[in-house]
């Protein structure tokens, strides 16, 4: 029974963040409607660091022009690499009620991409997990043991139902 409430608990867990996620990465995107060229003037730097090391984001700073104004704004969207040439011009899209706010289209696809894979996930792991506990799943005493050990049953399931299926038929 603990077991199962672990799987369900790690499932959820997934599915919160992932819907968190997505709704994150989306709110700016509804946002920012207005269609602009910006140019990219340079990029900031942040440093980051663990127990696993140290790291640098960079951070593209793009200028543009909105209602007769001059904008130097820094993108939400960094990466481990400086993506762009200084003086690339890209598309960009203006919060029109908050013209420093903007996207770069396409920039957040990464981050939805995850976020649908944690969706994706925990739903696996709130199905398998019962499944695995039922059908003498792992007996790990890992969260995820169960909703692996029963995404495996769903799939050996399917497999054999088409099996039945095509002896009949």
């Amino acid at each position: 029974m603990k077991r199962l409430l672990s799987s369900l608990l790690f499932g959820v867990i997934f599915i919160a963040a992932g819907i968190g996620l997505l709704a994150l990465t989306g709110s700016s995107e509804k946002r920012c409607t207005v269609a602009a060229e910006g140019v990219v003037i340079g990029y900031e730097a942040e440093q980051h660091s663990d127990s696993k090391g140290s790291s640098t984001s960079y951070y593209p700073v793009i200028q543009y022009k909105y209602d007769n104004r001059v904008y130097e704004e820094r993108s939400n969207v960094g990466g481990g690499r400086k993506d762009y040439a200084d003086g690339t011009t890209l598309q960009i899209m203006i919060n029109p009620e908050n013209p420093y706010e903007f996207v770069i289209p396409g920039s957040s696809k990464p981050f939805t991409i995850a976020s649908w894979a944690m969706i994706v996930i925990g739903a696996f792991v709130i199905i398998g997990g019962p499944l695995g506990l039922v059908k003498g799943g792992s007996g790990r005493s890992t969260t995820a043991g169960p909703g692996i050990a029963g995404i495996y049953y769903i799939i050996k399931e399917l497999k054999d139902r088409k099996k039945n299926n095509s002896e009949q038929g």
